[in-house]
């Protein structure tokens, strides 16, 4: 297997991050291999089909396209220097949009690891300084350790919870903050399994649940990715297998939103 196939594998195979920081993944594969346009080319191939169900992910490789193939008038050099400076702006444009919704909270509560929201905490932090994040973990993959080791690196106080620990924490945040890889017309969301726990739970306790993601996320329709569910068969009882299963993604409906935040 050659150097570039166990870098795509690497990416093609994370199952820990979200779609933002996948993006940025392929992002710098692109911009390390861009003088070899016929390996880009294959390459976009297998991140389209493997992310058809990240909406940032399909928008970037059909942009890449046009330009490899000669259909978008900017070289693919100058396309990769502007396009993360755009992302970067796009952080504080979320931030900007709810911002006095958010500074009014000190303490919540997310899940999972999402690099669009690590991003608004950290500029939140700047105006907020005692701003507490609680992250349940997200079971099985425990992405949610990720992310706290990414805030601590940025100074901000925060505490991984088990799923399990959800109900008795609820009662002492104020708002459940979550990302989203999906963001529906009909005004749901799609994100990392436990999400729509955390928003019923807020609803019972009449706590606001705030969803933070850029606006390319928007989508007519759910787009289910090829590895809905999963299913381990790596325990035995008595000699026989028992099925692990969860899904990676869920939806969250639109009741259990208060407000979708975007750029």
């Amino acid at each position: 297997m050659s150097r570039n196939d166990i870098e795509i594998e690497a990416i093609l195979q994370d199952r820990v991050h979200g779609s933002t920081e996948l993006l940025n993944l392929i992002y710098k594969h692109f911009l390390k291999h861009q003088n070899n346009i016929e390996q880009i080319k294959k390459d976009l191939i297998r991140f389209q089909k493997q992310f058809s169900h990240f909406p940032v992910i399909v928008n970037f490789t059909k942009d890449i396209e046009k330009i490899v193939n000669g259909k978008k008038r900017i070289s693919l050099h100058q396309y990769l220097m502007s396009f993360w400076e755009q992302v970067e702006l796009v952080y504080q444009r979320i931030f900007d949009s709810g911002r006095s919704q958010l500074l009014g909270c000190n303490t919540v509560l997310t899940i999972s690891h999402s690099k669009t929201l690590i991003k608004i905490f950290a500029i939140w932090k700047k105006l907020s300084p005692n701003l507490k994040v609680i992250i349940s973990e997200s079971r099985p993959e425990n992405e949610g350790i990720l992310m706290a080791k990414e805030l601590l690196k940025l100074g901000i106080d925060c505490e991984i919870i088990t799923e399990a620990m959800t109900g008795s924490v609820i009662k002492v945040v104020d708002a459940v903050i979550l990302g989203a890889d999906q963001i529906l017309e009909n005004g749901n969301i799609v994100n990392k399994t436990g999400s729509r726990l955390l928003a019923v739970l807020a609803k019972h306790h009449h706590l606001p649940v705030y969803v933070l993601a850029s606006s390319v996320k928007r989508l007519k329709k759910k787009r289910v990715p090829a590895e809905k569910i999963k299913i381990k068969k790596n325990n035995k009882s008595r000699n026989k297998l028992i099925k692990f299963r969860f899904d990676v993604f869920e939806e969250v409906e639109k009741n259990l939103i208060t407000k979708v935040f975007t750029d």
